[in-house]
């Protein structure tokens, strides 16, 4: 288990929400809420409480053990995407 993180009630889905298990497989394919939002016709505030939902949820802090703790109880599977940011890291 990754430091603070910690099990959520119900593993391993802890009764995630169908939205917000399609926000969770979003978030690992690497899109921000703004992006998630526009994707599923959503606000982005709606999309970060989504997230914010999955967190509490899962019992994790932030996005990146959302995702991490996402994939390692098999609640989505991990598929190469599009370059879509590519040259992004590079400014």
């Amino acid at each position: 288990m990754v430091a603070g993180m910690t099990q959520g009630p119900n593993e391993p889905a802890a009764n995630l929400s169908e939205r917000e298990l399609e926000i969770v497989t979003l978030l690992v394919g690497g899109l921000r809420n703004q992006e998630i939002a526009e994707q599923l016709g959503l606000s982005k505030r709606t999309a970060q409480a989504h997230v914010a939902s999955a967190m509490r949820k899962t019992g994790t802090c932030t996005r990146t053990q959302l995702a991490v703790h996402a994939l390692r109880v098999g609640l989505v599977a991990l598929h190469p995407t599009p370059n879509r940011h590519e040259g992004a890291c590079d400014k």
